[in-house]
């Protein structure tokens, strides 16, 4: 009996071992993913593999639960060009114990490229029906959006921006940096389409400046919810907007959003974020003192 258990062990094990001397090879740069089963309308996941260029181009290549292709979707990112320029007066010692940025301006840095935006934004799932802790990721999603079967994803809206600020390094009462910075934010979101349609569109507040490239999802009894995190006016802040999958477009309303009400300096002036200490009066009548560097 013994024996015989060693020649089936034996068997299995070279069963297992010609198996994986026949690997199925797929070449990806990214990752391996699927889609959702609660987001796909027969219940069913979907594999693929995500491969970036380098240059803003995004492929999604789809395959069977063998391993088989199924086909592709391709996105192209936007890209845009970002400067930025820092001038700098010398620092000098006049050998008798005093020493600042009192010399000749000079350009410290001078950078001038092309950059690729973010492409498809990642979506975080906090499904709180089940766990506070189920933390999946989605990038490609059918019936999240809406109730058809094709694809749907995020893409980010940029806007342009240009920024001039000025600095006193030492101390001494003289500017002693100029810096100057053109490039573009995330300004909002749009779902789009496999087909390349948009069918939504959403701007964020002007103020609002998103922390990180991605939202979350919130599943919570039967409602949906799409989570931006961010600053406005120095404060942390959530914009949140409901879902609505139930119509053949996307319905998208935003319902919260914890915000500053006003800000002002010291001396009572309304600012939206001055050097030194701000104070802060919340829309719940609050008031709190900030310092802004």
């Amino acid at each position: 009996m013994k024996k015989l258990f060693t020649l089936m062990l034996l068997a299995v094990s070279a069963s297992a071992m010609l198996a994986q001397s026949n690997p199925k090879i797929i070449k990806s740069e990214r990752s391996i993913n699927a889609t959702l089963s609660e987001f796909s309308p027969n219940g069913k996941v979907q594999m693929y593999f995500r491969n970036d260029d380098g240059n803003g181009k995004e492929t999604y290549k789809f395959y069977a639960d063998d391993f088989t292709p199924q086909g592709e979707l391709t996105v192209q990112s936007e890209s845009f060009t970002r400067t930025y320029k820092m001038e700098q007066r010398e620092w000098k010692d006049d050998g008798m114990g005093h020493a600042g940025f009192t010399g000749d301006w000079k350009v410290v840095t001078d950078e001038n490229y092309t950059q690729n935006g973010s492409g498809v934004l990642r979506v975080i799932l906090n499904d709180f029906n089940q766990s506070c802790d189920d933390f999946r990721n989605i990038y490609l999603s059918q019936t999240l959006f809406n109730s058809d079967d094709k694809y749907e994803y995020i893409m980010p809206i940029y806007k342009s921006f240009s920024n001039y600020e000025e600095r006193d390094e030492d101390n001494d009462g003289t500017i002693d940096t100029k810096v100057t910075e053109t490039g573009a934010k995330i300004a909002g979101f749009k779902i789009v389409s496999e087909t390349g349609s948009v069918l939504n569109t959403v701007n964020f507040e002007e103020d609002f400046s998103l922390y990180d490239n991605e939202a979350r999802l919130i599943l919570i009894n039967d409602k949906r919810y799409l989570s931006f995190a961010g600053r406005s006016s120095s404060e942390k802040v959530y914009l949140i907007y409901s879902l609505d999958s139930t119509t053949s477009s996307v319905s998208m309303k935003s319902v919260q959003r914890v915000a500053v009400s006003a800000q002002y300096t010291l001396d009572g002036r309304r600012t939206n974020g001055e050097r030194g200490i701000n104070i802060i009066r919340k829309e719940d009548g609050t008031v709190k003192k900030v310092f802004v560097k």
